[in-house]
């Protein structure tokens, strides 16, 4: 039997976090390289209604796509004692990142002092919906891991 290493609960979310960050910046990159540059390389006109529902639904993937795979790493390595604190440290971290971003965002100008980034309520609102969507995937594939673990175990 192989024995899973029991660790606090920050290290967890730690490793879990830095493990999603890894996953979605990847993907991301790749999107990026294939699907923006694509269209832009072959002069594709893409409408705006599309590249903004494509704007919003992407990161909400990116997220899917991480806290699943996360999850699934951290269960097979990890004894999960406190699911909850280890998901309030995790949204912890996310929070602390998004804010860095926002801050960024926030303080970035151009050479006359005009602010670049112009749409903060729209940045705003963005960080609230990710944040709750990762907190609640996170809890979500956490318990479900947990249980299919301890099944594993039972049988």
């Amino acid at each position: 039997m192989k024995y899973k290493d029991i660790s606090k609960d920050w290290k967890i979310a730690g490793i879990y976090f830095l493990l999603y960050t890894i996953i979605s910046v990847l993907i991301g990159t790749a999107y990026t390289l294939i699907v923006v540059h694509g269209v832009s390389a072959l002069r594709l006109n893409v409408p705006s209604l599309i590249g903004g529902i494509a704007s919003i639904l992407f990161p909400l993937t990116l997220i899917w796509i991480g806290t699943k795979f996360s999850s699934l790493y951290i269960t097979k390595k990890f004894t999960l004692e406190k699911i909850n604190s280890i998901v309030k440290w995790a949204t912890g971290y996310y929070i602390a990142l998004d804010l860095v971003f926002l801050l960024r965002d926030f303080l970035i100008t151009d050479i006359n002092g005009i602010p670049i980034v112009r749409n903060y309520p729209l940045n705003i609102a963005t960080t609230l919906i990710s944040t709750f969507v990762f907190y609640y995937l996170t809890m979500r594939y956490l318990r479900e891991a947990k249980q299919r673990a301890q099944a594993d175990n039972n049988s």
